[in-house]
């Protein structure tokens, strides 16, 4: 079986599914923000080779305080908790919470409130 990444798609499935109304998702968009990035998929975790558990960290920005940060964070992990990503390739098995860092930040005179989750997103790559 030839090796082939997940990473991009998986990454492109993860913020379709952190995208709402009333909240900006990634790059330099206003607040409240979502940003999935920093994502690492890890070598093959079995003999055959199709399993593997890439790692992502969400990030939750809130100008306005840590509540609002924390629950941002709340609603992604909600947003996740039935996440499935299927195609030709590749199968989601699940994503599992792995650590939460809360932080806040004063960038150019305005306070911002962060929660950083990361999380494992476990698949499969099918066998052809």
């Amino acid at each position: 079986m030839a090796y082939k990444s997940a990473y991009a798609k998986i990454a492109a499935a993860i913020r379709a599914a952190l995208a709402r109304t009333g909240v900006n998702t990634g790059g330099t968009a206003g607040y409240p923000r979502v940003e999935p990035h920093s994502f690492s998929e890890g070598e093959p975790q079995d003999k055959d080779g199709s399993y593997r558990i890439i790692t992502a960290s969400i990030e939750s920005i809130s100008a306005v305080s840590p509540d609002e940060a924390a629950a941002l964070n709340t609603d992604n992990l909600a947003a996740l908790a039935d996440f499935t990503y299927e195609d030709n390739d590749f199968t989601t098995i699940g994503i599992i919470p792995q650590s939460l860092t809360h932080t806040s930040v004063t960038t150019d005179g305005q306070a911002l409130y962060s929660c950083v989750q990361t999380i494992a997103i476990h698949t499969t790559q099918k066998l052809s």
